[in-house]
């Protein structure tokens, strides 16, 4: 019995250090995506792929996200409704995730986005910001 305390115990704390490693799980929606890789090359048919592959890191660096959920982001996906999912009693803008993404965009981009976020910016609209995407795809076909 005590066996088995010890045990549930130690197996306890293993499953919140690896947890607060790891960073937050992305939650629903977007866990239960396939891989939205392709609809960012459709939609940035000119841009490099380690161009995205690095900008989706940075963003999930900046969220704490697995390295590997960047798959699982969209372009279309709005940074506040992530930030909302991933914390759903913080209704601030004002919060570390958008304070370290804001000096991501600021280091490796040049962008000077501040701290002012609104709930229309996607992470398409950012991806353009850096220049790395060329034209999106609607703008490319009707050039």
């Amino acid at each position: 019995m005590i066996g088995t305390a010890v045990l549930l115990s130690v197996a306890g704390v293993a499953s919140l250090l690896w947890a607060s490693r790891s960073g937050p799980l992305l939650p629903l929606p977007f866990s239960a995506r396939s891989s939205q890789l392709k609809a960012w090359q459709r939609r940035f048919p000119d841009a490099p792929r380690e161009a995205m592959d690095d900008f989706l890191a940075m963003f999930c660096a900046a969220f704490a996200l697995r390295r590997y959920e960047k798959e699982l982001l969209s372009p279309d996906d709005r940074v506040l409704g992530i930030h909302r999912a991933l914390y759903p009693g913080e209704g601030s803008t004002d919060s570390p995730e958008l304070a370290e993404l804001a000096a991501s965009l600021r280091q490796r981009y040049g962008l000077a986005v501040g701290q002012t976020w609104n709930d229309e910016v996607t992470l398409a609209g950012l991806f353009e910001l850096t220049g790395l995407g060329g034209l999106p795809a609607a703008l490319a076909h009707s050039a």
